[in-house]
């Protein structure tokens, strides 16, 4: 009898289905009207991270990311982001060429710079190559979404922690900045990635590889880069590079340690390029 009176009966609707079907028919609209941000950070878990502080507004679409310069360059077109947040110490591409290129594809994207490089050198750099805001990796979430907003409203934004240091090289005339801006402006590009090749642990006949040239080539190369920058062992060169923010100072694990002790690849970069050197709030991240 019971079944009697069920049959033809419709199951009563879980209480969630209904909201599921609002939320998804909204979702568009939501997404169409937020701001589309693209991240660009070699860390995965800084990235992650910096993923899920955003995606808590939502005001905020994150549309991609990256964890290197030329993997960034191959995705940000086919996502349109309005902002994009790189690092500046990147794989493949070191962000101040990023933004460049980022600039060159597509005027109107805002780039917020977000590292742990905040010498007067490297934001004047940025700003001059295209960005709109620079802030230092130890910025809050609110000091960010304030970034945000403020290159959303075409205006520069430069985080206090970030302007300290700005301040700083003015009063002492920038003469650091300039020196440091000298020396690196004497390098041809194929110096600079040279230089980037070796700080990464490389060694002749791999960078020979990577670069598509003799290894011959590659010995002028770093020999005129050591008479350039007057420094003649590759720990030298490798913390020149870091300095420079070429490289974070991580030998990537996928390459092995040199085992001669060739002068010109003297396995003297691993320990100059060893966690201890990194700055902490680089190790933080």
């Amino acid at each position: 009898m019971p079944s009697h009176h069920s049959r033809g009966r419709r199951p009563p609707e879980p209480p969630d289905r209904a909201t599921t079907r609002q939320s998804t028919a909204s979702g568009p609209s939501r997404n169409s009207s937020a701001v589309r941000i693209f991240l660009v950070e070699d860390h995965t878990i800084f990235r992650e991270a910096l993923r899920s502080l955003l995606t808590l507004d939502a005001g905020i679409q994150v549309v991609g990311e990256a964890g290197n310069g030329l993997e960034a360059l191959r995705l940000i077109p086919a996502v349109h982001p309005m902002i994009v947040v790189v690092d500046l110490a990147l794989p493949g591409l070191h962000g101040l060429e990023l933004i460049r290129e980022i600039r060159h594809l597509d005027p109107k994207i805002k780039i917020i710079v977000l590292t742990f490089h905040c010498t007067d050198i490297y934001v004047r750099t940025a700003l001059e190559a295209g960005a709109s805001a620079y802030l230092a990796k130890d910025a809050s979430h609110a000091e960010l979404c304030l970034a945000i907003q403020s290159v959303l409203d075409h205006k520069t934004y430069i985080s206090p922690t970030v302007s300290a240091y700005v301040v700083a090289g003015f009063l002492s005339g920038g003469n650091e900045a300039r020196q440091q801006s000298s020396i690196w402006t004497l390098l041809s590009q194929r110096e600079r990635e040279v230089l980037k090749l070796i700080a990464e642990g490389r060694r002749n006949k791999e960078i020979a590889a990577c670069l598509c040239i003799s290894v011959r080539t590659v010995e002028k190369h770093r020999a005129s880069l050591a008479g350039k920058l007057k420094l003649h062992t590759t720990a030298a060169m490798t913390a020149f590079a870091i300095e420079q923010g070429l490289v974070t100072g991580v030998v990537p694990p996928s390459l092995p340690a040199p085992a001669d002790s060739n002068a010109k690849d003297s396995p003297d970069h691993a320990s100059s390029a060893s966690l201890s050197n990194i700055p902490p709030t680089r190790r933080s991240a």
